[in-house]
C-alpha cells in the first residue's frame, strides 16, 4: 500500500496446497503403480494394449513382440484392433466385445490367433476389459494378450 511516494503496508496472501500435494503425490503413486504392471507384463511376455476411443493408443513391449510391430507401425499400419485377427475370427470376436459392453467392466477372456506383421498366426488368450466409460463416448479398452 502506498500513501504518496511512500510504501505504508503490505499484503500477503497465503493459500493452503496441502490437498493439493496430496493429490499431486496420489497420482504419482498411481502412475508409479500402472509403469509397474506393464512392466511386469513385459517380464511375463503378456501384451497390453491400450485402444481408446477406437484408436489404438498404448501397446507394451511384450504386445509389440507377439504381434511383430513396433508402437509406431501400429499406429500407423493397423486401422483397428480387429486387424489383429485373421479374417475368420472376427466376427466372433466382434460379438465378444460386444458383451463385455453389455456386461461392463468385468475382464472377459477368448482364445483367438493373434495375426502377426509377418502374416504368422499366434494362438493366444485374450482378456478384454472396458474402462473409464463416459455417455457420449467409445470406451477405454483394455487388451491383455498371453500366447498359449
Amino acid at each position: 500500500m502506498r500513501v504518496g511516494k511512500e510504501i505504508t503496508g503490505l499484503v500477503i496472501a497465503f493459500r493452503d496446497i496441502t490437498r493439493r500435494e496430496a493429490a499431486e503425490a496420489e497420482k504419482t503413486s498411481w502412475l508409479n503403480l500402472v509403469d509397474a504392471v506393464y512392466h511386469v507384463h513385459d517380464e511375463l511376455g503378456i501384451g497390453t494394449l491400450i485402444v481408446d476411443d477406437g484408436r489404438i493408443h498404448y501397446a507394451n513391449d511384450a504386445f509389440r513382440t507377439i504381434s511383430g510391430y513396433s508402437l509406431e507401425a501400429i499406429k500407423a499400419e493397423v486401422p483397428e484392433v480387429f486387424a489383429f485377427l485373421p479374417t475368420e475370427e472376427r466376427e466372433g470376436f466382434q460379438a465378444h466385445l460386444a458383451d463385455v459392453y453389455i456386461c461392463g467392466t468385468t475382464p472377459s477372456a477368448r482364445r483367438v490367433k493373434l495375426l502377426r506383421r509377418d502374416g504368422s498366426q499366434v494362438p493366444v488368450e485374450a482378456w478384454v476389459a472396458k474402462v473409464n466409460h463416459q455417455p457420449g463416448k467409445v470406451s477405454r479398452l483394455v487388451f491383455i494378450v498371453k500366447p498359449v
